[in-house]
């Protein structure tokens, strides 16, 4: 027969400590299991797909659904909590300007909006997508489509529609 025992695992930090959905985050800690199946990582409850493991270090992909709230780890028995991952919340603050004619530029104000891959952020007046141009963290450039007319403007970043509160309505 064999005994084995298993060192209580720790999450001492998360790099970075926060980020959105498809990131993928360091969690350095000790004692992790080096076969990445058999560590369970959460946040906020929101069961996470682990990249890489070693016995230091978690690679970890942010999942869907996830909001702030503590990481946390299962492994062999053992229920760790970690720091608290920050969900960034893509807040759409200020159209510049709040009118225009078709193909003129709309900067669209706001944070967290997706730099790396452009077409993942949508900006929508009425049921006609504008044109991104440009993204930066803080903001976007974006051509006023054809058929545009007044009325409300959608914001979806990485597929999630977001109200002007950084709320999903």
């Amino acid at each position: 027969k064999v005994f084995f025992t298993y060192a209580y695992p720790a999450i001492n930090e998360l790099i970075p400590e926060h980020g959105r959905v498809g990131d993928l985050i360091i969690i350095k800690g000790e004692n992790f299991d080096t076969i990445p199946a058999n560590n369970v990582i959460r946040f906020a409850g929101v069961k996470a797909q682990i990249e890489a493991a070693t016995a230091s270090e978690l690679t970890v992909r942010v999942p869907q659904g996830v909001q702030t709230g503590n990481v946390q780890l299962n492994l062999h028995g053992f229920s760790v909590d970690g720091p608290v991952f920050s969900f960034n919340t893509v807040v759409a603050e200020e159209l510049v300007p709040n009118h225009g004619r078709v193909w003129e530029i709309l900067t669209v104000k706001g944070i967290f909006f997706n730099t790396e891959e452009l077409l993942k952020n949508q900006v929508t007046f009425g049921e006609f997508e504008g044109e991104v141009i440009e993204a930066t963290d803080t903001s976007l450039q974006v051509f006023i489509p054809e058929g545009a007319t007044s009325g409300e403007v959608t914001i979806t970043v990485d597929g999630i529609l977001y109200d002007e509160d950084g709320k999903t309505p």
